[in-house]
């Protein structure tokens, strides 16, 4: 048998008998075929050492992440021109992975836009992803708009919330300081 590797059937090694799995694939430990680990005297083992059936062991699984493999959050911008009073402003979200290990976007939302596609994406470590949006500005008459963006996603096995506000300039007519107005209502 190999150096780190259990038997899962009679093939692997046939001296060796599996007891157990903790896991899909992974073995608890194995006993020499034979061994009467079960039956009480005399067919079982009289000795005065522990036995397996005499222990307890747990089972422990280690996390060899760093503190360099920490979350640290998401970078996102937003490239393309909004027009005041188009209600079809094609955009594109960037989303920027800048930790060591990947990232899963479940969801995106922003507000005001609709966002292209809804699959699942991946981003591996120090990567981008551009997500379509079109953004409806039909009612926009100021000079710059705040977007909220939310994103649902996985980051080193736990799901987590991702928000951002992100306040863009608009081009074109009509822009309204409604603040002035709003002094002499």
């Amino acid at each position: 048998m190999a150096e780190g590797q259990w038997p899962h059937d009679e093939s692997a090694d046939p001296d060796l008998m599996p007891l157990g799995d903790l896991a899909p694939g992974v073995s608890a430990y194995a006993v020499t075929r034979g061994y009467a680990y079960v039956e009480s005297k005399p067919k079982g083992a009289v000795h005065g050492a522990v036995t397996p059936q005499e222990a307890v062991v747990p089972f422990m699984s280690y996390d060899q992440r760093t503190a360099d493999d920490a979350y640290h959050g998401l970078k996102v911008s937003i490239d393309g021109e909004i027009r005041r009073r188009r209600a079809e402003n094609e955009l594109q979200l960037r989303i920027t992975n800048p930790n060591t290990s990947p990232v899963i976007i479940d969801s995106v939302s922003v507000r005001l836009a609709e966002v292209a596609g809804r699959a699942t994406v991946s981003i591996e470590a120090g990567q981008s992803v551009e997500v379509g949006l079109t953004l409806d500005a039909s009612n926009l008459l100021r000079p710059t708009v705040t977007l909220p963006v939310d994103l649902r996603l996985r980051a080193n096995g736990q799901a987590r919330d991702f928000h951002d506000e992100l306040t863009l300039p608009t081009v074109g007519a009509a822009v309204s300081d409604t603040e002035f107005e709003e002094e002499f209502d």
